[in-house]
């Protein structure tokens, strides 16, 4: 198949499609970058240094033809991921049982709908067992049914009830009847 060229589908087509005449093709239209090993390096997912030597410079491939210096410079993102770092420490007070301690967010809205015309999700983690639990939402009203499911859910499974749910501040889930419900639950937000 010949790419120089874009050829119309047939000569049978009548109306516009079959008048435009075959136009060549651009190959100028993106810059031509220089192929370094530092590049190589990078489009090879970080490989390391002496394998990304051989690579180049051995016969380890086919149509592979890296004939320049092998000058390697500082790669940012190797640094940055090979660093030893102390790990966190963990002064948080974790929750004894599960339901202790709810962790929630709503992430909205979403400037693309689901194809059931949903614009934003609530996510509601469990601190002791880090269970997560998910629901896609059209409208934020549908929260207190979805929380209220999970509190019930986690009481059937273990027999605790939900003490502390911790979110972000936003007003709507401490007033209203979200706020309300959780009021007459006893769950402390």
């Amino acid at each position: 198949m010949n790419l120089d060229f874009i050829q119309p589908l047939s000569n049978t087509v009548s109306g516009p499609v079959a008048a435009f005449p075959a136009v060549p093709m651009q190959n100028n239209v993106y810059p031509k970058l220089k192929l370094t090993p530092l590049l190589w390096h990078q489009h090879l997912g970080h490989l390391g240094l002496d394998s990304t030597c051989n690579l180049l410079l051995k016969d380890c491939t086919t149509g592979l033809n890296y004939n320049g210096p092998f000058t390697f410079g500082n790669c940012v993102a190797c640094i940055i991921g090979k660093s030893s770092q102390l790990p966190y420490l963990n002064k948080a007070l974790c929750a004894d049982n599960v339901g202790d301690l709810l962790h929630m967010d709503v992430c909205s809205p979403f400037a693309k709908m689901s194809f059931r015309n949903k614009t934003q999700f609530v996510i509601i983690l469990d601190d002791r067992s880090n269970w997560g639990f998910y629901k896609s939402m059209a409208k934020r009203t549908e929260i207190l049914e979805f929380v209220q499911h999970i509190e019930s859910f986690l009481f059937r499974l273990t027999n605790c009830r939900v003490k502390i749910l911790h979110f972000d501040g936003i007003l709507e889930f401490g007033k209203g009847p979200l706020g309300d419900w959780l009021c007459s639950q006893g769950i402390i937000l």
